[in-house]
């Protein structure tokens, strides 16, 4: 199974515009590529992922896309991601 886009909901948040996503992926998929649809992201957050123990390494911004590295779950997993931006 390769990284998938779950489900993405979109909010307004003042003058920001708000992405919330869940991606869900498995054993030996290490990178989730997350296109938020955002021009300019200006802060994001990542929750912990769903297997205990495998946590997200890091994280680059480019443009509206989020690139998290991840440690291999070795089981099915999940990950919400919440984006703000414009």
């Amino acid at each position: 199974m390769a990284v998938a886009l779950a489900w993405k909901r979109w909010n307004f948040a003042g003058k920001y515009k708000q992405v919330v996503m869940k991606y869900t992926y498995t054993t030996g998929d290490t990178t989730i590529t997350a296109v938020t649809g955002l021009k300019n992201i200006v802060a994001y957050s990542v929750s912990p992922t769903s297997v205990t123990a495998k946590a997200v390494d890091f994280a680059v911004v480019a443009g509206g896309t989020i690139t998290i590295t991840v440690a291999n779950p070795l089981a099915a997993c999940y990950l919400f991601i919440t984006a703000w931006g414009l």
